[in-house]
């Protein structure tokens, strides 16, 4: 039925209760994994934001994420080989999470998006917003959210 399962990984604890919900689903299916995570760049302070000890490097700071990054989606990689499940990663940057991920899902022919909701709700949600509910809105593909009890 899904062939291959897009995982969005931010690395929260959330989200990695949703790879590990994802892996059991991909593995119960049959199915192949494409872990994704979507670093956003960085954005210089503004000038009343300027800290009281001198920020690290624009370089420094990318290369922090892209090695944060690397260490999220390598634990989703060891999550789906315990469980014998085909697994590729990616990790790429952009500003528009939840387009970035349904670009992907597109391009890589995926037919089913398994993420983490943190179910945030009222003024945290609409300050903080919703990387999930903005996949789920305006994806083609099937989305399916996991949420943490307690969340």
């Amino acid at each position: 039925m899904y062939r291959k399962i897009l995982v969005p990984t931010d690395g929260t604890s959330g989200s990695q209760a949703a790879v590990l919900a994802a892996t059991q689903l991909a593995h119960h299916l049959g199915s192949a994994m494409l872990a994704l995570h979507v670093r956003v760049p960085y954005t210089p302070p503004a000038f009343a934001e300027i800290p009281a000890i001198p920020p690290m490097s624009d370089e420094d700071f990318e290369d922090s994420l892209r090695k944060a990054s690397e260490h999220m989606l390598a634990a989703v990689a060891a999550a789906a080989q315990d469980k014998g499940v085909p697994c590729t990663t990616l990790s790429l940057s952009s500003e528009r999470v939840w387009e970035t991920i349904l670009h992907v899902g597109k391009e890589e022919d995926c037919d089913l998006i398994v993420m983490a909701t943190h179910g945030r709700r009222g003024l945290a949600a609409l300050v903080i917003g919703s990387e999930a509910n903005e996949v789920v809105t305006h994806s083609n593909i099937p989305v399916l959210l996991y949420r943490r009890s307690g969340d």
